[in-house]
Formats: C-alpha cells, sequence, structure tokens
C-alpha cells in the first residue's frame, strides 16, 4: 500500500516534467517473486500482473528518455530534436502513466478494502 501510494504521488501531474521519473518496484518484486501473488483472489491476481507489467515498461521507456535527455544535457552530444526517444516516447510515457494512475487507484481501493474485510485467500 505504501509503495501505491508513494507511486500515485510520484505519478500525478506537475507543473514542469521534463524528465520521467521512475515508479519504485522493490514492494512489486517481493509480491511476485515471494509467490504472495497467490493470497490474492485471481482477478486481483490479473489486475495487479497487469498493472505490474505497466509499470515495468513505462519505467523502461522513462530510463530510455532520462539517457537521452542526460546526453542533451551533461554531454551535449545530440540535441532533443536529433533524440531517438524523447519526443516518440514522451507521449508514450503520459499515455502509460494515466493507465498507471488509474490501475493504482483501483489497486488502492482493493487492498484497502481487503484490510477492512480480511476477503485474503489464505492458503494452509
Amino acid at each position: 500500500m505504501h509503495e501505491i501510494d508513494e507511486s500515485i504521488e510520484l505519478l500525478k501531474p506537475k507543473e514542469s516534467t521534463l524528465i520521467p521519473l521512475v515508479i519504485p518496484v522493490s514492494a512489486w518484486d517481493s509480491l511476485v517473486n515471494s509467490g504472495a501473488m497467490a493470497l490474492f483472489a485471481h482477478d486481483q491476481s490479473i489486475q495487479m500482473s497487469d498493472t505490474y507489467s505497466q509499470i515495468l515498461r513505462y519505467n523502461y521507456i522513462a530510463e530510455r528518455v532520462i539517457e537521452d535527455i542526460k546526453k542533451f544535457i551533461i554531454c551535449n552530444t545530440i540535441s532533443l530534436e536529433e533524440s531517438p526517444l524523447y519526443p516518440t516516447f514522451k507521449d508514450d510515457l503520459d499515455k502509460t502513466k494515466a493507465k498507471i494512475l488509474l490501475k493504482f487507484g483501483e489497486l488502492r481501493e482493493q487492498l484497502e478494502t481487503i484490510g477492512n474485510h480480511g476477503e485474503l485467500i489464505m492458503e494452509n
């Protein structure tokens, strides 16, 4: 829940965001790698897996864009107009960010409901 809240704040629209931010994934990685995903209902697991996949996609693109910006600002080796990724992927990042924010909101509500009503599937 903490990582979802942190990510929502991170992805909320800001006045000026030239450089994309990478979404933290440590809690997601733990959830996937530990097998704890099996504690959730099937539909919730699918939704969480889809969200995790979108986050990984977003982070991959964001990291490429960040590298282009670094080359432009620090090394001055390319102009942003010549950048192979920035113009194309900035729109994609914005669209993906909107999808992830929506999914985070839905997941947050579901996790709050689970916390309040104990709807986790417990395996013996």
